[in-house]
């Protein structure tokens, strides 16, 4: 069986973009949605600053983008793109394919 990757952006509607494919293909999610802003802090972590709880910034797609492609190859540099995103591919050095995609202008 042939193998596929989906990638799949909705910037701002996830959930609602997600509800609607569920109606039209009738299926039912297996778990809740997880949010980055609900992931409980780990011990020995600072809490999440209520910031970054739902704001991406190019600064830390950047850094994100540098510390994935350490010891791996990058498909793609991260630059800004005709849709008016930063975006990027790679691979990181456990063979893990990587889109980096920021939205936001900041």
């Amino acid at each position: 069986m042939a193998r596929t990757s989906t990638y799949l952006n909705f910037p701002r509607a996830t959930e609602a973009a997600f509800n609607f494919y569920s109606n039209v293909f009738g299926t039912e999610f297996e778990a809740d949605f997880a949010r980055m802003g609900d992931v409980p802090a780990q011990d020995g972590m600072p809490p999440m600053a209520e910031e970054d709880k739902n704001l991406d910034t190019r600064t830390e797609a950047h850094q994100l983008f540098s510390a994935l492609s350490d010891g791996g190859t990058i498909g793609m540099d991260l630059q800004p793109m005709f849709w008016g995103a930063l975006f990027g591919s790679l691979t990181d050095k456990f063979g893990t394919s990587w889109m980096v995609n920021c939205a936001t202008t900041e």
